[in-house]
C-alpha cells in the first residue's frame, strides 16, 4: 500500500532578543556536536530498522497479493525490449520487406478512462507510415496518421529529431476522415499484426511492468537500509 510520507524537522530553541542586540541561541539549549553523535547514531539505526521492515512486509504482501499481475504470454511474431527500471517499451516484428515496430508511450486518463498510448512506425526503404494510437477499455483507437520520407529521424526519440518532425506535415484527423478510408487503415494495421489482441496484451504488460518496477524499488530500498 502506497502512502504519503510525512517528514518532521528538527529546530533550535532560541532566547528572547535583547534590546539593541542581535539575536543568539541560548546558552546550553543544544549540546554539542560529540554529544549529539551517539543520539543520531541510535535514531538512525532505528529508522533504519523500522524502513527495512516496512519495505520488506509491503514487498511481501504486493507479491503474495491475489489481483497481482502476471506477466502475459508474447504475441506469436512480435519481439519486445524494456529496459530495467523504465516501464515503456518497444515491440518488434517483420512483414514482408517491412519493419513494424512499436513504441509504448504510457497511461493516462481520457473522459475518466484509462487509456494506454502507443506509436507504430510501418517502415519500408526508410520511409514509413506512423500511426498514433491507444488502447481504450480493451479496443485499439487510431488517433492520428501521418507519412514520413525519413523514418529513421520518425522514429528518433532526440529533442532535435522530435523538434524536426514537429515542423512536417502530421496529417489530418482521423474523425475528418470518410469511414471507408479509416476502415482501410485497420485492415492494413490488422494484416501487420497490430489488433485487439495486441492492445490486451500492451494493456495487461504496461500493468506487470509497472508492479515489476514497483516491487524492484521496494527491494532495493530495503537493501539500501538493512
Amino acid at each position: 500500500m502506497r502512502r504519503a510520507i510525512v517528514l518532521a524537522t528538527f529546530g533550535a530553541r532560541w532566547a528572547a532578543p535583547i534590546s539593541g542586540l542581535s539575536r543568539q541561541p541560548e546558552m546550553g539549549a543544544l549540546p554539542g556536536p560529540m554529544a549529539l553523535r551517539p543520539v543520531f547514531s541510535q535514531m538512525r539505526l532505528v529508522s533504519n530498522s523500522k524502513l527495512a521492515a516496512a519495505t520488506l512486509s509491503e514487498m511481501e504482501d504486493e507479491q503474495q497479493r491475489s489481483e497481482r499481475p502476471e506477466k502475459p504470454e508474447m504475441p506469436a511474431s512480435w519481439t519486445l525490449d524494456r529496459k530495467i527500471g523504465e516501464t515503456f517499451f518497444t515491440m518488434r516484428r517483420t512483414y514482408e520487406d517491412e519493419e513494424i515496430v512499436l513504441q509504448y508511450t504510457g497511461e493516462c486518463e481520457k473522459n475518466g478512462v484509462a487509456t494506454h498510448t502507443f506509436i507504430v512506425f510501418v517502415v519500408c526503404k526508410n520511409k514509413g507510415l506512423v500511426f498514433n494510437m491507444s488502447v481504450e477499455e480493451g479496443e485499439i483507437v487510431l488517433n492520428n496518421v501521418c507519412f514520413r520520407q525519413d523514418a529513421k529521424l520518425a522514429m528518433d526519440s532526440a529533442a532535435e529529431s522530435q523538434a524536426k518532425n514537429d515542423l512536417l506535415y502530421g496529417g489530418p484527423d482521423v474523425a475528418d476522415l470518410e469511414d471507408s478510408l479509416v476502415e482501410a487503415f485497420a485492415s492494413y494495421l490488422e494484416e501487420r499484426g497490430v489488433n485487439d489482441d495486441l492492445g490486451n496484451f500492451i494493456e495487461r504488460y504496461s500493468y506487470w511492468a509497472e508492479q515489476a518496477e514497483y516491487e524492484e524499488w521496494l527491494g532495493n530500498i530495503n537493501k539500501f537500509v538493512s
